[in-house]
């Protein structure tokens, strides 16, 4: 039995991380989830920084590629409550982590068209 276990080790460990990597790919939301900055910051605060600058709380500045901060947030809490209500899902779910980068460009361009948007303009497309 150990000379087996010896001549296999290589086989067996190889095993062994393809089904962690299968177990934490099934999981990866939840994971996702669990790392996840604390939703307790106000999302009219910044996230990208260390002090919270409020940012312009106005919901008609235009966001786009390269804009973060709390509307950006917002912008991707919408899109993904829209992605969450349409079956089946593809596409994973954006991390709202307030950053507008191409994974949140491509899920907008797929609800509404669009590559540039601001929240007022967000809001009335997915109606």
């Amino acid at each position: 039995m150990k000379a087996s276990l010896k001549k296999n080790k290589q086989v067996l460990v190889a095993g062994l991380v393809l089904i962690a990597l299968v177990v934490l790919y099934a999981k990866r939301d939840s994971i996702r989830n669990f790392f996840r900055k604390s939703d307790k910051m106000p999302s009219s605060y910044a996230a990208n920084t260390t002090n919270f600058i409020p940012v312009n709380t106005s919901n008609d500045t235009i966001l786009k590629k390269g804009s973060t901060g709390g509307q950006v947030r917002q912008l991707q809490q919408l899109l993904n409550e829209k992605h969450r209500n349409n079956k089946p899902q593809i596409i994973p779910l954006l991390v709202e982590d307030g950053n507008f980068g191409p994974k949140t460009e491509a899920m907008l361009k797929k609800w509404t068209g669009k590559t540039t948007i601001s929240i007022n303009q967000l809001v009335k497309d997915l109606q």
